[in-house]
């Protein structure tokens, strides 16, 4: 039987759906080998549609936000310190990207195919050869996953990456074929990394189960493309402009790291609604700290990124306790 790619996918603008439109056209030279499902949190034009097998839409996207749920990325301004920060991103696309990856290896499992391919569709595939080589490893393996070593200045990951992912069908875990969110919310508290890589890496083990892993440089001679997303408007302020807080003192810091653009970055952050910290000038791959004062004296932090606005953050009790635990910096 023909194997089955999953499309995982979130494309709310047009910028996004000519990405996923793109994607799938560079699928089309596999239509005589690969079925083509798309599993999407927002509607798929009619035209991206019709050049699949199969669409399933899930219109609830459910972004996580409270403190407890979200990863915690870190950076090291110098070796022996290390600030962490749940507020890189917007909240926490752990269970909507469960979600689509559930949902399509059970209408893999309802629809008897053997194999089923994840990827996601900020991708483009010149050479489908990796679909391939994953579908032959996985006549002796329960599942095959793509590794990258860590690099400096990389965005870096320590298990399978998420964009490819193949599986056996046979054998997947039940949490893998049932969305539980409630099971999904455990395994997310309980687990130190709070990444969805980490999670699956542990389910796909479990009981035994054989996971082939591949070096992420081994696919690069393909010339394929991924994490295309990653340069559209939607990402142009993520990243580095955070505060974070110091247990030595008592107080919050603001902190901006430009780990990404080419062009000197400025961050602002507005204290109170009445004090501006201005971080200007930062290049690529320096960064800026500056003290805003004692925990007990701040009530909100609104953060601009190159004059727009990413985050606002309000400081209650409770919330300080949370941020505390959360957002820190450790010194040896």
């Amino acid at each position: 039987m023909r194997d089955l790619i999953i499309v995982g996918v979130y494309c709310p603008d047009v910028e996004r759906q000519l990405i996923l439109n793109n994607c799938v056209e560079s699928l089309q030279k596999g239509r005589d080998k690969y079925d083509i499902l798309i599993c999407s949190h927002t509607i798929i034009p009619e035209y991206i549609q019709r050049k699949v097998d199969y669409v399933f839409y899930d219109k609830n996207n459910d972004i996580l936000t409270d403190l407890k749920y979200l990863n915690q990325p870190w950076f090291s301004p110098k070796d022996d310190i290390t600030i962490k920060s749940t507020f890189i991103g917007y909240g926490s696309t752990y269970l909507a990207a469960y979600s689509i990856l559930i949902s399509g290896l059970g209408i893999a499992k309802n629809y008897k195919y053997g194999k089923a391919h994840f990827i996601e569709y900020d991708s483009i595939w010149n050479d489908l050869t990796p679909i391939k080589v994953n579908s032959d490893l996985l006549e002796n393996y329960d599942s095959v996953v793509i590794n990258k070593k860590p690099k400096d200045y990389a965005a870096n990951l320590y298990w399978g990456q998420g964009f490819f992912i193949s599986f056996k069908v046979g054998s997947l875990d039940d949490d893998f074929l049932f969305f539980d969110r409630d099971k999904l919310l455990e395994l997310l508290v309980n687990s130190p990394s709070k990444t969805n890589e980490k999670i699956t890496d542990d389910i796909l083990r479990r009981n035994g189960r054989k996971v082939f892993e591949i070096d992420y440089e081994d696919m690069v001679k393909y010339k394929n493309e991924y994490k295309i997303s990653d340069k559209t408007e939607k990402e142009s302020l993520s990243g580095w402009s955070v505060p974070y807080y110091n247990p030595k003192d008592n107080k919050i810091y603001v902190v901006c790291w430009n780990d990404r653009y080419n062009e000197p970055l400025t961050s602002s952050f507005i204290i109170n609604d009445e004090k501006i910290i201005k971080l200007s000038g930062i290049k690529k791959f320096e960064w800026k700290i500056e003290e805003v004062g004692f925990i007990d004296d701040v009530y909100s932090i609104s953060i601009m990124v190159n004059d727009k606005h990413k985050h606002t953050i309000k400081f209650s009790d409770e919330f300080k306790e949370d941020f505390k635990k959360t957002n820190y910096i450790t010194i040896k």
